[in-house]
C-alpha cells in the first residue's frame, strides 16, 4: 500500500481512524498516527466540547443573575433616601453579590463535569432512585465546594488548548513537502 498523500512512497503505518495508508513523513506529522483530514475532525470536535462546557458556564451565571433580577425588581432592596451617587456604594455591593453568586452557580457546574470525570455510569445505572437522590446530593454538594477552585483550573485548561489547537490548525493549513 502507497501513502495516501504521497503516490510514489510506501506507507509505513496507516490512520487511526479512516484507515488511510501513510509515509514515514505523513506518520511522524503528530503524536500518534493520524491523517490531517481526520486530526483536523479530532480537533473541531475538541473545540466544541470546550465552547459546550464555556456555555453551560455562561448559561448557568446569566440564568442565576436574570433570577435575582426578576426577584430584585419586584422587591427592590431598601436604600437609603437620596440619589444615585449616594447609594452607589450599596449598588455596587449589590453588583459585586450578584456577580459572586453567578460565579458559584458556574463553579458548581464545574465541580460538577470535575466529579463527572471520576465516576463510572455503570455505577449510576445500577442504584436504586433512592441510591441515586443520595449521590447527586453528595455529588452536588461536593460539586459546590471543589467548584470555586475548579472553574478558574477548567478555563485556564481550555483556554490553552483552544490556544494549542490554534496552533495546530496553521500546522495543518501548510502543504505537506514530498520527500
Amino acid at each position: 500500500m502507497n501513502c495516501f498523500y504521497h503516490s510514489e512512497l510506501i506507507a509505513v503505518g496507516t490512520c487511526q481512524d479512516c484507515k488511510k495508508g501513510l509515509c514515514s513523513t505523513c506518520a511522524a506529522k503528530y503524536t500518534i498516527v493520524i491523517c490531517p483530514q481526520c486530526n483536523e475532525n479530532r480537533l473541531r470536535n475538541e473545540k466544541s466540547i470546550i465552547r459546550k462546557e464555556f456555555n453551560q458556564y455562561i448559561t448557568a451565571g446569566v440564568l442565576i443573575l436574570l433570577f435575582f433580577g426578576f426577584v430584585i425588581y419586584n422587591q427592590p432592596p431598601s436604600l437609603p433616601e437620596g440619589g444615585f451617587i449616594d447609594n452607589l456604594n450599596a449598588y455596587i455591593s449589590w453588583g459585586f453579590i450578584l456577580l459572586m453568586v453567578a460565579y458559584s452557580v458556574a463553579s458548581i457546574v464545574a465541580g460538577w463535569k470535575a466529579l463527572g470525570s471520576l465516576t463510572s455510569g455503570r455505577f449510576i445505572v445500577s442504584m436504586p432512585i433512592i441510591g441515586w437522590l443520595i449521590y447527586a446530593g453528595v455529588k452536588l454538594i461536593l460539586a459546590a465546594t471543589i467548584g470555586p477552585v475548579v472553574l478558574p483550573i477548567r478555563i485556564y485548561k481550555n483556554v490553552k488548548r483552544l490556544n494549542e489547537m490554534g496552533n495546530i490548525s496553521q500546522l495543518n493549513a501548510q502543504p505537506i513537502q514530498n520527500q
